[in-house]
């Protein structure tokens, strides 16, 4: 499906894919996942990364992906022998005491938190690694652990404040994240503040009763378009044309998509998703591809096997 976007002339991110080829993959791939008991998942994730990036294109060059599942397959192995490691580590501790026992559950629950933003983080670092446009890769700077310890305090913060500090730690989290991301040497900014967008999330936090909770759909809105603001890549600056009207629409009929055809309408759900953002997603200036040099870094793969084991990956 051909998208455009008239905010932007000449220089836009456009994303060309078909439901029905999409579907045809996401058949083939159940059927693969069923005959190996599963194990084809891995392979059958790569294949519906590498549609969906092979079908976006940003000044009229083709994204590219290429990780393998074997990649993350090995990722996954990663993480079901820390888990082993985790269990043999409880059975010991307690046959010698209950109570350390306790003592070490509590500081694993303590730790979940960690574990998510460490995951996710890790599993962002690895897919911008795999991804190319001219040939050149994306990445993601920083520690994994770091962001994971973040998220942790953040949260901690947000709880005691009875959620009144989201919007300051979904800005710190978000700066953290875009901040180390790159395109091959040259990094993105983002200058978000949490206060910024405080009144707008006040409000609907007031609202929410009164609105059975809908008024998210409007701060959502709000929150995304300050979002791409405020991030910027050198020579170009970014809007994002969203409503909370619209969202709230596309949610609704997704909804009832997936209801009427018992989950069959997935694959053109996804696709709805990604056009409602590249068509209203803007993009000014120009980038200096001649000044773009490709770096050496790599990424493992124990972050995707953490963020599948946790089931928090939906693409």
């Amino acid at each position: 499906m051909q998208t455009a976007n008239p905010a932007v002339g000449g220089q836009r991110v456009q994303h060309h894919g078909s439901g029905g080829e999409l579907f045809v993959i996401y058949l083939i791939n159940m059927l693969l996942k069923a005959i190996t008991l599963g194990i084809y998942h891995f392979w059958a994730k790569v294949r519906v990364r590498r549609y969906l990036w092979s079908q976006t294109s940003f000044d009229g060059e083709r994204f590219e992906y290429d990780g393998t599942g074997g990649e993350l397959f090995m990722g996954f192995l990663k993480v079901v022998g820390l888990y082993l490691l985790l269990f043999i580590v409880f059975s010991v501790a307690g046959m010698v005491s209950s109570g350390l026992q306790a003592l070490l559950f509590g500081a694993l629950y303590m730790a979940f938190p960690v574990l998510i933003g460490a995951g996710l983080y890790s599993a962002q670092r690895y897919r911008l690694s795999r991804t190319r446009l001219r040939g050149v890769r994306f990445g993601l700077d920083g520690s994994a652990w770091r962001y994971g310890w973040s998220m942790l305090g953040y949260g901690i913060i947000t709880l005691l404040t009875l959620g009144l500090y989201k919007p300051f730690m979904d800005m710190h989290l978000a700066r953290q994240m875009y901040a180390a991301t790159r395109y091959g040497g040259e990094h993105f900014d983002f200058q978000g503040q949490g206060g910024d967008l405080f009144k707008s999330f006040l409000l609907a936090w007031l609202l929410t009763l009164p609105t059975l909770g809908l008024i998210w759909f409007w701060y959502l809105g709000v929150s995304m378009r300050y979002t791409a603001e405020k991030l910027s890549f050198p020579g170009l600056s970014f809007r994002l044309d969203v409503s909370g009207g619209a969202f709230f629409m596309l949610w609704l009929t997704n909804i009832l998509l997936l209801m009427f055809t018992l989950g069959l309408a997935f694959p053109w759900v996804l696709l709805r998703n990604m056009h409602f953002i590249t068509r209203r997603l803007a993009v000014e200036g120009q980038v200096n591809y001649a000044a773009i040099q490709q770096t050496a870094a790599e990424a493992n793969t124990t972050g995707e096997g953490l963020v599948d084991a946790l089931d928090l990956g939906a693409i």
